[in-house]
């Protein structure tokens, strides 16, 4: 099982993306001198160093992304194990009752996972403040 989710961890960040949010990335390139031999630098597409404080704007946005699709992840398994354990019940009320206990706990999360995600696009629209939807560090 561990292996699974490391394997799911591995893929899911690797579905979300390296780079930024531009669809640009840290790209290998050949820093070359007359007297040197070339070798592999890691290098910013914009030529800024990229050690900087406003990287936390592109850990935070992937973060995010991660966590959605890990909740999306698991409410589909919550789904399926609930809905299993209900149909293997074989009329055991004990077991009827904790799948149907699953089912309504995976429900109520898509309600409040989509509920909060509308609740933020409302905010936004009616104040007519979309920077809440982004998350930006002030400064340069």
């Amino acid at each position: 099982m561990k292996k699974f989710l490391l394997i799911l961890f591995v893929v899911g960040y690797l579905f979300v993306g390296f780079g930024d949010s531009y669809g640009q990335g840290l790209t290998p390139t050949l820093a070359v001198s007359p007297t040197a031999v070339p070798t592999a630098k890691w290098s910013d597409p914009t030529g800024e160093d990229p050690a900087k404080l406003k990287d936390l704007e592109v850990i935070f946005e992937r973060i995010v992304k991660i966590a959605g699709v890990g909740a999306g992840f698991a409410l589909f398994v919550m789904i399926l194990v609930g809905g299993f354990a209900f149909l293997t019940s074989g009329g055991d009320p004990k077991k009827a009752e904790q799948g149907r206990n699953t089912l309504t706990f995976a429900v109520l999360g898509l309600v409040l996972l989509i509920g909060a995600y509308l609740i933020l696009r409302f905010v936004a629209e009616f104040t007519g403040v979309s920077s809440i939807l982004k998350f930006k560090i002030p400064g340069d």
